[in-house]
């Protein structure tokens, strides 16, 4: 109904935080949370499987690039990449050790991470690898926004900061 009526339910045993939810190409739910949690719904949410977490810290987001491609980031600079839709998960090294909050896969299929202490992370090789950006960040990002002329928008503690095409 839009979101007129709202059911309080509780999907998991253990109490944990949820930080994200994301659609995957084919449809796929996507949950990230703390202690590791991760989450998939192939039903809209009527139902959900855990993914096997590759570490039980805090996980801010689970990106889909792909139908089997997917990249989850979290605490500490903390990136996992995995080509067989979480099924196994393989450490991706990140330049900084802060909390990646916001991920974006750009139409150039270039990848963004963002989050605290003015971290920007750019990937040009589908999240095998990142570096930081050569944009001057301001402040802590918690979510970025892909503009229809490729410019990004990155909304945070600051308010909102366009940024150049990477």
């Amino acid at each position: 109904d839009a979101g007129q009526t709202w059911t309080q339910r509780k999907l998991r045993d253990e109490d944990a935080h949820f930080n994200r939810i994301t659609r995957g190409p084919s449809g796929t739910l996507y949950l990230a949370g703390e202690t590791g949690t991760m989450l998939r719904s192939t039903d809209d949410g009527a139902s959900w499987t855990p993914l096997r977490a590759p570490y039980d810290g805090s996980v801010y987001g689970i990106m889909a690039l792909d139908r089997r491609t997917l990249l989850a980031h979290g605490l500490e600079g903390k990136v996992f990449r995995s080509t067989d839709d979480g099924a196994s998960w393989q450490p991706v090294a990140t330049p900084a050790e802060v909390l990646l909050a916001a991920g974006l896969q750009l139409r150039s299929n270039f990848l963004l991470l963002a989050g605290q202490a003015r971290t920007l992370l750019v990937s040009r090789d589908y999240g095998k690898t990142f570096a930081a950006s050569e944009r001057a960040i301001t402040t802590g990002i918690a979510e970025l926004l892909e503009l229809a002329d490729g410019r990004i928008l990155a909304l945070g503690e600051a308010g909102v900061t366009v940024l150049p095409v990477p």
